[in-house]
């Protein structure tokens, strides 16, 4: 038999800013508290940081679920699923870094609240770092299977938008979110592989953590304010 469709509940897209706006200020403002920031400065001198990717997995999920949903889904059971798969694309970078520890330079802490120094120079690059030999290679398995799910949901947010257009020409700011959307999943692909294959501007963990930090901050104020304001304007 097929499934008669009901509605079960109304959920404005607009509210989708203030979500993971308010994940990344919680995340930044944990990471700037006392204690928590020591141990913070410890895992960026180990070359990982698993607090930003627990909130990229709720974060880039509901952003996700967001352009999906502007897009014409509503099926609430599809909205669950890409959730589910964005979050564990997040986890595969979290797994990358974990794998990876060893095969970046390493840093040390003077004090628990210090910000991490190099142990050595690096003078092949301007993040500074240890350019010790037998360090292992990068394994690069995680990064490549996290395209996977990735490109599920993708394929998954490009038929509905472009069915939408198909049909009916969308709002225009959803356009501008759909295609900056996926300009900036590319990027944060495209700063991990640069820290790893150690190019300069990316060499040590401190370098691309200030990337990350720059490319989150933006984006998300900026997908925030432009799917805030364009469902604002089309409210009646």
């Amino acid at each position: 038999c097929t499934p008669v469709a009901a509605l079960r509940c109304l959920f404005p897209a607009g509210y989708y800013s203030c979500v993971f706006l308010l994940l990344s200020g919680v995340n930044h403002a944990l990471c700037a508290m006392p204690g928590i920031n020591g141990w913070y400065n410890k895992q960026i001198a180990l070359n990982s940081n698993p607090i930003r990717w627990l909130e990229y997995a709720f974060s880039a999920s509901v952003m996700h679920v967001m352009i999906l949903q502007l897009s014409g889904a509503t099926q609430v059971h599809l909205l669950y699923a890409v959730f589910g798969l964005t979050m564990t694309t997040m986890t595969h970078g979290w797994l990358m870094e974990r794998s990876n520890m060893r095969a970046l330079p390493t840093y040390v802490l003077e004090g628990p609240s210090d910000v991490p120094q190099p142990e050595e120079s690096d003078t092949l690059g301007s993040g500074g770092g240890k350019t010790s030999t037998g360090r292992p290679p990068v394994d690069w398995t995680p990064f490549l299977l996290g395209f996977i799910p990735h490109i599920y949901v993708w394929t998954i947010i490009a038929c509905y938008f472009f069915r939408a257009i198909a049909n009916r020409s969308p709002p225009a700011f959803v356009y501008v979110i759909f295609f900056i959307e996926l300009f900036i999943d590319l990027s944060f692909a495209v700063n991990m592989m640069l820290q790893y294959v150690q190019v300069p501007g990316w060499r040590g963990y401190g370098a691309t953590e200030f990337w990350y930090i720059v490319l989150s901050l933006t984006a998300k104020q900026l997908l925030a304010w432009i799917n805030y304001g364009g469902t604002k304007a089309l409210a009646p």
